[in-house]
C-alpha cells in the first residue's frame, strides 16, 4: 500500500514545471500545488498514478499518446 509520495520531487526529476507536469499526467495545477505544499495529499487513483509516474514515466505517457491518438 502507498502511503506517502514526495511530488515535488517527481517533478523536479522530470525537469517540469508545474503547469506541465499537471497538463501532461491530467491533473489540475490547483490540485497540484495543494499535494506539494502539504496542504492536501492525494489519494485513490491520483495516487497509484502518481506512484507509477515516479517509477516509470516514460510508461504514462506512452498510455497517455496512444489513448489521444
Amino acid at each position: 500500500m502507498i502511503t506517502t509520495i514526495d511530488i515535488k520531487k517527481i517533478r523536479m526529476n522530470l525537469q517540469m514545471s508545474q503547469r506541465e507536469f499537471a497538463d501532461k499526467f491530467g491533473f489540475s495545477v490547483g490540485a497540484l500545488r495543494h499535494w506539494e505544499q502539504g496542504q492536501r495529499i492525494p489519494k485513490g487513483p491520483a495516487l497509484v498514478l502518481l506512484s507509477v509516474i515516479a517509477r516509470s514515466p516514460e510508461i504514462v505517457r506512452d498510455a497517455i499518446e496512444a489513448s489521444a491518438a
